[in-house]
């Protein structure tokens, strides 16, 4: 064969992948986004079945992974239907079938979102503490501890269940803490016992998917991004004896910023003493 009908071969293959790559349909999970995004911005990072936007205008779109969420945006899932929302690298809101949740707020690490119908998650990771509340009827959660929360409302009953962690949760009665393994019911059409506390029932579907998100995305964001393991440190050890002496690695503080490009690496401190790092002054991020 001659060198021209092999280059044209070539050529036609490339053409014929590149039209085949843009006429394939997205996929419904995005990847992780290690980055912080933009302030006033969110990710829709899982879409399965219908999912749709209804934004402030009130035009509505089907909203597949990777689309951009924004404040005062409408989300509604159907029957057979889920979705997840990265508030940012660390902070997700999930809803399941016949789910509606507004966004009200986008700030920075400042989250309000409104559940409107059906049932939501909240999932906080240790990294990413921020400031993160979601009203449901007459209640308010506000999770202090990082960990796993599940809001629903049906009919005239709203309830808050902690699966993991620790929230301070608004209600007419006022405001109380709930641990792990507490849910507080309120009911607005009652006069009896609008209130109560009661123990959480076992984890359902829903928990299980939320728990299974976690655990995809934290071994996701360890594979490609937490280079060394968190107690890794550098350091200056000198001295005589046990102490050693020289430029060696510790174990001082060293903690990868999870929301850093993979580039990029932080030193919490940068130390001198003891095992090369166990105390020092606080060195510069770089």
């Amino acid at each position: 064969m001659s060198v021209k009908r092999i280059f044209a071969l070539l050529i036609t293959t490339l053409v014929a992948a590149t039209l085949t790559a843009q006429n394939r349909p997205r996929e419904n999970r995005s990847d992780y986004r290690n980055e912080r995004p933009a302030v006033g911005v969110a990710y829709m990072s899982v879409a399965d079945g219908e999912v749709t936007k209804t934004n402030g205008e009130g035009d509505t779109f089907a909203v597949r992974a990777g689309d951009e969420i924004l404040a005062d945006d409408l989300i509604k899932t159907t029957a057979a239907s889920r979705a997840e929302i990265q508030l940012d690298p660390g902070n997700f809101v999930r809803l399941s079938a016949n789910s509606a949740l507004r966004v009200v707020q986008l700030g920075n690490r400042r989250f309000q979102l409104e559940l409107l119908s059906g049932h939501a998650g909240l999932s906080q990771w240790k990294e990413a503490r921020a400031d993160v509340e979601m009203r449901a009827g007459s209640l308010t959660v506000i999770p202090i501890k990082a960990g796993t929360y599940r809001v629903e409302v049906e009919g005239d009953r709203a309830t808050v269940m902690v699966r993991k962690g620790e929230a301070d949760v608004g209600s007419p009665s006022g405001f109380r803490s709930l641990d792990k393994g507490q849910r507080l019911i309120v009911y607005s059409d009652r006069e009896r016992e609008p209130v109560r506390v009661a123990e959480a029932p076992p984890k359902d579907d829903f928990d299980e998917w939320t728990q299974r998100r976690d655990k995809v995305l934290d071994r996701d964001r360890d594979r490609r991004y937490a280079w060394f393991p968190s107690y890794i440190g550098g350091g200056y050890g000198y001295g005589w004896g046990r102490h050693g002496y020289g430029l060696g690695v510790g174990y001082g503080g060293y903690y990868p910023r999870y929301y850093a490009p993979r580039y990029s690496v932080g030193f919490r401190y940068i130390g001198h003493g003891h095992r090369g790092g166990r105390r020092g002054s606080r060195g510069r991020r770089f």
